[in-house]
């Protein structure tokens, strides 16, 4: 895949991310308030990582939206010092979507 090519889908991903944050938004409701944040926290994670591995040349744009796919889930988890396989308190924040 060439580098633009890997550059538009990048862009391409982030202008979904951002939609579907926008629509999340426009449809939060004292219902849906806690499905919903797991939502938000999700696609922060996500862009979280892209941030993250965006500096680095030896990823390409491709790995990077696998890496961001595959990981988005535990990357509080991470964040906050546990191992993948640690037990975790109890807390939303590990409960991503």
């Amino acid at each position: 895949m060439s580098n633009k090519q890997s550059k538009k889908e990048l862009e391409q991903y982030l202008v979904d991310q951002f939609n579907r944050l926008n629509d999340l938004n426009a449809k939060v409701m004292p219902e849906n308030f806690w499905q919903t944040l797991l939502e938000v926290l999700g696609i922060d994670a996500k862009l979280s990582i892209i941030t993250e591995l965006a500096q680095y040349e030896e990823f390409s744009m491709e790995d990077i939206l696998r890496i961001v796919e595959t990981d988005y889930r535990s990357y509080y988890q991470e964040l906050c010092g546990y191992g993948l396989k640690a037990q975790t308190k109890p807390s939303i924040i590990f409960n991503v979507v």
